[in-house]
């Protein structure tokens, strides 16, 4: 398990950890079996991760797995990792725990598979929540269906119970006003489309990594 990188507020605002739970690379997204191989989710899942782990490399991070495959993907990488305790809501509790620990103030929960993710998104974030009247500030951006929750901000200490699964968006800003926590919806394109259903995989094209095309490129080699 590596260490915490060192330099936590590397940007102009409040201390801030970024969590990144990942449940498998092999045998992962399972949604999209119908489309592709597992060779071809299991690549997608670690190209996806990969990108969301470079977005937030201004940022004190780590990722939460407890999977061979991950773990020793994050240790090729010098990836910050903790042990995943087995369901989501754990992994982001956990996540909270491993800020906490680290001194940080303010926690962003962030799925791994954004295809879309940048350092600019990810600052743009941050820089909202910086202020001091945004101390108690919930700041959620939905997926592009407005039902999942790609990314979640939240005070470390906010007594935030997370609610993950069908639904989450709506649960987690319930969740945010039973905490008695300031909400703001916010609009980050690059942050709220993920890849859950085969119909998602059209964003890859756009990006130039369909996995149909990773998978003729490498039976060329």
């Amino acid at each position: 398990m590596h260490p915490a990188t060192p330099d936590a507020d590397l940007l102009p605002s409040t201390p801030t950890g970024i969590v990144i739970p990942i449940r498998a690379f092999t045998d992962g997204m399972a949604r999209l079996s119908s489309v592709l191989s597992p060779k071809q989710r299991a690549d997608l899942g670690r190209d996806l991760a990969g990108r969301v782990v470079e977005a937030v490399s201004n940022f004190a991070s780590v990722v939460v797995t407890s999977a061979p495959e991950v773990i020793a993907w994050c240790e090729s990488q010098d990836i910050s990792w903790i042990v995943d305790p087995g369901s989501l809501n754990a992994s982001a509790e956990a996540g909270r725990e491993w800020c906490i620990s680290q001194g940080l103030e303010r926690v962003i929960i962030a799925h791994a598979d954004l295809p879309g993710a940048t350092k600019d998104a990810f600052e743009q974030l941050a820089r909202f929540t910086a202020h001091d009247e945004h101390s108690s500030l919930c700041a959620i951006v939905a997926c592009h269906r407005n039902d999942g929750t790609p990314v979640i901000s939240i005070p470390v200490d906010a007594e935030f119970n997370f609610a993950y699964g069908p639904g989450s968006f709506e649960l987690h800003l319930e969740e945010a006003r039973k905490s008695g926590l300031q909400i703001k919806v916010l609009s980050i394109p690059e942050l709220s489309y993920d890849i859950d259903l085969p119909e998602d995989l059209s964003a890859l094209v756009s990006l130039g990594t369909s996995p149909s095309d990773q998978e003729k490129s490498e039976q060329a080699l």
